[in-house]
């Protein structure tokens, strides 16, 4: 299990990467667990200035939830246990105590997408591609990204990513603003500008920052989205969609 999420620090910088490309680097139970273990450990950490999450190898970022992993929940509750488990997670992103950015080395779909708009920035390599896709799925955001998008981006560009269900092109979500950079060489060579600033420095903006954010509201709003999309997950039509899916890979 340590394997599929792996946390180092190198240069006040923690890195924490989920290790699974052979699936698309997807969350399981397993990567909620260690993404949380890490991330409170990492907030204890007086050594590091700077949070880095990334993916492992040059497909993808996170593929989201992973679909053979959650195949058995099939009631709200269930849903609920998994969805709110990862929930947690990027609450502790979005406020996390310095600054974070996410190296977006390959495709970042669903809950994928969702995790990387907890940090602060974003950075993508040019051949990604990226979507709240869950719409296809006959369900929503479950993690509490659908939020956490609506606060950093125009409304418009929200509701239009959200409802869509499309995928867009790296150069596509930085005209939106969703990604603040794109880096030819991100896997190899990318830090955030501010990596190697004294951490005093970046902690303190940081907080500055964490004062201008509603927290509260944010985090009511993130609770909402895990249970509606609990719901609609043990709603037919989501386990249709499930079926279709599956169906179309063995093809």
């Amino acid at each position: 299990m340590e394997t599929k999420v792996i946390k180092t620090i190198v240069d006040g910088k923690c890195i924490i990467r989920i290790n699974r490309p052979a699936v698309h680097n997807a969350v399981d139970f397993d990567v909620i667990h260690l993404l949380n273990k890490y991330l409170d450990e990492a907030a204890g950490d007086e050594t590091i200035d700077t949070l880095v999450l990334k993916g492992t190898g040059e497909k993808a970022f996170c593929a989201g939830g992973d679909l053979k992993a959650f195949q058995h929940l099939h009631t709200k509750e269930e849903a609920f246990q998994m969805l709110s488990g990862m929930s947690r997670v990027l609450k502790k992103i979005a406020v996390f105590p310095l600054p974070t950015a996410a190296l977006l080395n390959g495709n970042a779909y669903g809950g994928g997408a969702e995790l990387a708009m907890a940090c602060d920035i974003r950075a993508a390599v040019p051949s990604a591609s990226f979507g709240f896709t869950q719409g296809r799925f006959a369900i929503t955001t479950g993690w509490g990204g659908g939020s956490l998008l609506l606060n950093k981006v125009s409304h418009d560009t929200a509701v239009n990513v959200l409802c869509s269900s499309e995928v867009y092109s790296a150069r596509d979500w930085y005209k939106m603003g969703i990604i603040t950079s794109i880096k030819e060489n991100a896997e190899t060579e990318w830090v955030p500008e501010w990596s190697g600033t004294i951490k005093e420095v970046n902690k303190a903006y940081k907080a500055l920052a964490l004062k201008k954010l509603n927290r509260e509201k944010l985090f009511e709003m993130m609770d909402e989205e895990v249970r509606t999309c609990a719901e609609l997950w043990a709603e037919p039509a989501h386990e249709k969609a499930v079926e279709q899916f599956h169906s179309r890979k063995r093809v």
